[in-house]
């Protein structure tokens, strides 16, 4: 499908050089304002590419991006879970290194960007 445009309130898509869809937006807030209506037609375009790839029958199902939203903390928190315990095992791991060892192979950079990943995922992040 080719990219949607805008132009002013006018969200529109071209197809062979015609225009094949159109949404006019008229009026925002009670306003026919052009800067409103252009202000508009910015908000439902993104709105139309933000729920790309969303099955209309998902979107228009009580609480669909709910559920949607649900899984991907749920995922994102079972991928920290996950990503704790490798922490765990890495950092362990690299503390019983001999010397020798250590001296030439060292995960404190990788620990270090772990240590940052998760901080992120938890809010913790600068």
């Amino acid at each position: 499908m080719e990219q949607l445009q805008i132009n002013g309130g006018l969200i529109y898509r071209l197809k062979d050089g015609a225009n094949c869809d159109e949404i006019n937006v008229t009026m925002v807030d009670g306003s026919r304002a052009d800067d409103m209506r252009a202000a508009g037609a910015r908000r439902v375009l993104a709105c139309f590419n933000a729920c790309a790839g969303i099955d209309t029958d998902v979107l228009e199902v009580t609480h669909g991006l709910d559920a949607i939203y649900s899984d991907i903390i749920k995922q994102r928190d079972d991928l920290l879970a996950a990503l704790k315990v490798s922490r765990g095992v890495l950092a362990e791991w690299n503390g019983c290194c001999t010397e020798d060892v250590a001296a030439t192979f060292s995960c404190d950079d990788e620990l270090s960007v772990i240590d940052a990943a998760i901080a992120k995922a938890e809010g913790r992040a600068e």
